[in-house]
C-alpha cells in the first residue's frame, strides 16, 4: 500500500528561548535567496531599521487589497536607501512577492499587498531590507484572510463610552495592530432590563453606566463605526437574567423571576452592596421563563435599532445552587438557557455568544445552540493549572470539531496590586498553553490588559517588554492559524526528547511540555505538529500567578538543537518508521518562538 505522505512542523509555542518573537522566521526563505541562518544572525539588533510592520484592518476578505505600512527609523541618524524584499507567505509556500525601495527620509512607507482568494486561511508578511545586497534588518507580521471572524476569533474589550473620536481611533488602532477581530462592549448598557437609553424614536445623548460612569451616544456610534472600517465585529454585552432594584417600574414582573426557596420569598440576586453603584443588588430571572424571554428580545431589539451591534454576548454566573421558579418548580439551571439562547439566535438577526462560566452547562448548550464563537470564563478554583486550561480547551474541540472558534477568558494575575506590573512569565506562557491548544484570550482592551472580572477597573501596568511579546505572539498565531485552529485536528501520542531528556505531557515546572496534532486538509498532504512548551525554569504551574512569582523559561540553544522526535513520524513512511529523527540546529537564532517545516518523503 502506497504511504501518505505527510509534513511535519515544529511549533514552538512557548518560549524555547524567552519571549515569543515570530519575526525571525529563517525558514521561511528559500535557498535561491541566500538568506541564511548565518546572514539573518549577522544582522545584529532586529528592529534597528525597521520598526514595526502593521495593516490597515484586523482581516480581510478573500481577494481584499491590504494596505501595509513598513516603519522605517535612522540609526544614529545616519540616511539610507535599500531595497525591501515582500513576501506574503503560507506556511512555507510563496504566494506573493515584490521588491520595493526604502529609505530613511521617508519615515514610514505604505504599499498594497493582494490578499489571495482562499477564505479562512492565515498569512505571514514578512520584510527583509538589503543594503548593497546585504541583509540588514527584517520583521514580519500575520495577516488573517477570513470572510467571518468566527472561525479564529481574537476577542478584544471597550470600556471607554465618553472619549472623543480621535481617542477611539487610537484605542482601536492598538487592537488592530494586534489583529482582534471581535470587540466585547462591556456593560455600556443604561440598565440590564431596558439597555437602550431613551428610546428607539428618541435615543439619549448620554446616559450613566452601572458604576456611574458617562456614556455618550456619539462615543458608541463611534466606536462601532471605526471598529466596522477595521474589520471588527461588535458585541453588546448583558446578563441573560439580570435587572437593577425596582425592575417592576421597567415592566418586569417578580413572577419571572428565579427564587432560592419553593414560596418565592427571596429572589436570587447579585449582591453589589455598598459600594455606590447605580443598583445595589443584580436581581435575577428565570431564563426559562418565557415572558421574560420576550421581556429580554423586545428591549435588545430596540437596542439594535439604534445601534449597528453584530451581535450579543450573553453573560451568565455559574451554578447558583437549588433554585426554582415563582411557582415552586425546580429550574434545571444547566439546561435552562438553551431554549431562550435559541430564540436570541432565531428573533433577533444577531450573532450570540454565551459565556456558560467554569463550563457549567456547557455541554447542553453546545449541542444545541448555534453560537458565533465558544467562549468560556475560567478560575482558579475549577480550572488550576496549565494542564487544565488545556483539558477545557479539548473538550470544546471534542464538542464542535473545530467549526467554530474558542476564546477563553482567563483573568491573569487575579488578586495582585493594581499599581503593580503584569508577570511577564505569567502571560507568556499563558498565551503560549491557549495559542497551542487551540484558544484564544480575552485579555486585550481599552484599558490595557484584564486582571478581574471587572474590566473598566483593571489599571494593573504593561511594561514595554510584555507589550511586543503579546504584539509578536498575535502575530504569530495569525500566521499558521490553520496550524493551530480550525477543523481537522488530531492529537496523537509521540515520544519527543529535548537535550537527551524525555519531554512530559503534564505542564509541570522542570521540563519541556510536549503534545502533537495531526492536520488534515482536503487536497494537501497531512500535516504532523510538534507543540514544544518550555517549563524549564517555571517556578508553578498555576496560570493565575497572584503573587506575581512566575519566572521565565530557561533559554535552550546552541548549535545543536538536541530536539529528538521518536514515533511521530512513522506516517511518513517506511525509512521514519522506526528509530530518530534529529531536526537541525533552527533553535540558534535570534527567534524566540519558531516553525519550520520537515517534508518527509516516502
Amino acid at each position: 500500500m502506497k504511504m501518505r505522505r505527510t509534513a511535519a512542523v515544529c511549533l514552538a509555542a512557548a518560549l524555547f528561548a524567552g519571549a515569543p518573537n515570530p519575526g525571525n522566521m529563517a525558514w521561511a526563505l528559500e535557498e535561491r535567496q541566500n538568506m541564511t541562518e548565518q546572514s539573518l544572525q549577522s544582522v545584529g539588533s532586529q528592529g534597528r531599521f525597521l520598526t514595526g510592520i502593521t495593516t490597515d484592518k484586523s482581516m480581510y476578505n478573500p481577494g481584499d487589497s491590504v494596505r501595509v505600512t513598513l516603519g522605517l527609523a535612522s540609526p544614529g541618524g545616519d540616511a539610507w536607501t535599500a531595497e525591501a524584499a515582500v513576501y506574503l507567505r503560507h506556511l512555507d509556500e510563496t504566494v506573493w512577492q515584490d521588491t520595493v525601495r526604502a529609505s530613511s527620509a521617508q519615515g514610514s512607507m505604505t504599499f498594497n499587498v493582494p490578499a489571495p482568494d482562499q477564505d479562512f486561511t492565515g498569512y505571514s508578511l514578512e520584510v527583509y531590507l538589503l543594503r548593497d545586497g546585504v541583509l540588514v534588518d527584517y520583521d514580519m507580521t500575520g495577516i488573517d484572510v477570513s470572510s467571518d471572524w468566527n472561525v479564529f476569533p481574537r476577542y478584544g474589550y471597550v470600556t471607554k463610552m465618553d472619549r472623543s473620536s480621535g481617542e477611539v481611533r487610537q484605542s482601536l488602532e492598538r487592537l488592530k495592530n494586534h489583529h482582534i477581530n471581535g470587540l466585547f462592549y462591556y456593560d455600556v448598557f443604561d440598565t440590564q432590563e431596558k439597555p437602550l437609553a431613551g428610546t428607539v424614536e428618541n435615543p439619549a445623548d448620554s446616559w450613566q453606566t452601572l458604576n456611574r460612569s458617562t456614556a455618550r451616544r456619539e462615543t458608541l456610534t463611534d466606536t462601532i463605526d471605526i471598529g466596522h472600517s477595521m474589520n471588527m465585529k461588535s458585541f453588546f454585552y448583558n446578563l441573560i437574567f439580570g435587572t437593577y432594584d425596582n425592575y417592576e417600574s421597567a415592566g418586569v414582573s417578580p413572577e419571572w423571576g428565579m427564587y432560592s426557596d419553593e414560596r418565592h420569598e427571596n429572589q436570587d440576586v447579585h449582591d453589589m452592596s455598598g459600594i455606590g453603584w447605580e443598583t445595589e443588588k443584580l436581581w435575577l430571572m428565570n431564563p426559562a421563563n418565557e415572558q421574560w424571554q420576550d421581556y429580554y428580545i423586545k428591549a435588545h431589539n430596540d437596542l439594535f435599532a439604534v445601534y449597528p451591534y453584530d451581535g450579543i454576548q450573553v453573560d451568565s454566573l455559574g451554578s447558583r445552587g437549588d433554585r426554582y421558579d415563582y411557582d415552586g418548580n425546580p429550574i434545571q439551571l444547566d439546561n435552562a438557557y438553551v431554549p431562550m439562547l435559541n430564540r436570541l439566535v432565531k428573533e433577533m438577526g444577531k450573532k450570540v455568544i454565551f459565556n456558560p462560566v467554569s463550563a457549567y452547562g456547557m455541554e447542553p448548550q453546545l449541542k444545541a445552540v448555534d453560537y458565533d464563537i465558544v467562549y468560556m470564563e475560567v478560575w482558579p478554583g475549577d480550572t488550576p493549572d496549565f494542564a487544565s486550561l488545556k483539558k477545557k480547551v479539548d473538550d470544546i474541540y471534542k464538542s464542535t470539531g473545530g467549526r467554530r472558534g474558542t476564546v477563553i477568558a482567563a483573568y491573569m494575575n487575579y488578586g495582585a496590586p493594581k499599581s503593580e506590573k503584569f508577570n511577564t512569565p505569567s502571560i507568556n506562557y499563558v498565551n503560549a498553553v491557549l495559542m497551542a491548544s487551540g484558544a484564544g484570550h480575552l485579555e486585550l482592551g481599552d484599558t490595557g490588559m484584564l486582571s478581574s472580572e471587572y474590566y473598566p477597573g483593571n489599571s494593573m501596568r504593561i511594561s514595554g517588554s510584555l507589550e511586543k511579546d503579546v504584539r509578536n505572539l498575535y502575530d504569530f498565531q495569525v500566521a499558521y492559524e490553520n496550524l493551530l485552529r480550525g477543523t481537522g485536528l488530531t492529537e496523537v501520542k509521540d515520544e519527543t526528547y529535548v537535550g537527551g531528556k524525555r519531554t512530559g505531557s503534564d505542564f509541570k515546572p522542570g521540563n519541556v511540555t510536549s503534545f502533537t496534532k495531526i492536520k488534515k486538509q482536503d487536497g494537501k498532504p497531512d500535516r504532523e505538529i510538534f507543540h514544544l512548551i518550555n517549563l524549564d525554569g517555571a517556578s508553578h504551574d498555576s496560570w493565575v500567578d497572584k503573587g506575581l512569582a512566575q519566572t521565565a523559561p530557561v533559554k535552550k540553544a546552541g548549535s545543536r538543537s538536541g530536539i529528538v522526535i521518536r514515533k511521530s513520524l512513522k506516517r511518513c513512511g517506511p525509512r521514519l518508521r522506526t528509530g530518530r529523527r534529529e531536526f537541525s540546529s533552527r533553535w540558534n537564532l535570534p527567534a524566540r518562538m519558531a516553525a519550520w517545516s520537515l517534508r518527509c518523503r516516502s
